[in-house]
């Protein structure tokens, strides 16, 4: 088969998806991505409608149109056909609610036959709390989620939620069947509820030291100025910036009159690259 061939062929098969009734898990966020294989091809396609579960027309081999929502038998059956993971579910950022987007890890990583990376999105979650425990199913692209994992002590996710509610460290867990995806959603989970509730200023002060390669030690504010300070691999540091754009007023060490060019993530950046040990310390 010559490469015109194939084309030809794969030309042939976009023509066919014209019309092509397909079931898909629609993404939110007004114009949804799907992929699906029709006549043999593997598309990916802009959906136009609402999200969840739907029986879409695709137009061409490019876009579709929703025509109804799916019923639950069709979703059933094509779900069963997907491998399935057992994983413990959290959302990302406050309290769970509508459009609130959720991150899933599975309850036992080495036990499981698919091998995951780090958290992953669930797709279509829905009537679910932090640390419930679901299963959920994979189509070669996005975890989309199947149903609660019944299999699970729901005393877990219990304890879990009280905890977070007392930002008790992730040390401190001591529920008994605790298992490793579940703690470690608890870590992310618990820093991202400690971030949301730091000040605007201190978060904005962390970032900036941040990217620099720092890290935030405490802060003073002072009318329309801010005293940072933050350590720079094993020293201390402490500059004055003006609070509304983070700009140094002082670096609190020598640059020749220059501290007015640097805001406070440049400033943190020079300061590492021109770190050097000091006598005595280790490099």
């Amino acid at each position: 088969m010559t490469i015109h061939d194939l084309v030809g062929r794969l030309g042939d098969a976009e023509r066919r998806c014209a019309g092509t009734l397909f079931l898909a898990p629609v993404p939110a966020g007004g114009r949804g991505r799907v992929r699906v294989r029709i006549a043999g091809v593997v598309c990916e396609l802009t959906v136009a409608g609402p999200p969840g579960w739907q029986v879409c027309r695709a137009r061409d081999a490019t876009r579709a149109d929703v025509v109804e929502a799916a019923d639950r038998i069709a979703v059933r059956r094509f779900l069963q056909r997907l491998p399935a993971l057992q994983a413990v579910v959290a959302v990302h950022g406050g309290v769970g609610g509508g459009g609130a987007a959720w991150f899933g890890l599975p309850v036992n990583p080495r036990a499981s036959a698919l091998r995951v990376e780090g958290l992953f999105p669930v797709r279509l979650a829905e009537g679910l709390r932090d640390f419930d425990a679901v299963v959920v199913r994979f189509d070669g692209g996005a975890f989309l989620f199947d149903d609660r994992d019944r299999r699970r002590d729901p005393s877990l996710a219990d304890y879990l939620r009280r905890a977070l509610a007392d930002l008790r460290p992730v040390e401190e867990l001591a529920k008994r069947g605790l298992a490793a995806g579940e703690r470690a959603l608890y870590a992310w989970r618990l820093e991202r509820r400690r971030e949301a509730e730091r000040p605007e200023v201190e978060r904005r002060l962390a970032r900036a030291v941040a990217h620099g390669g720092a890290t935030l030690e405490g802060y003073v504010e002072r009318g329309d100025e801010i005293s940072v300070t933050y350590r720079v691999d094993r020293r201390s540091y402490t500059s004055v910036v003006r609070a509304a754009g983070l700009e140094v007023v002082s670096a609190g060490i020598c640059l020749s009159g220059a501290d007015r060019s640097f805001d406070l993530a440049s400033l943190v950046g020079v300061l590492r690259a021109a770190r050097r040990p000091m006598p005595g310390e280790e490099d």
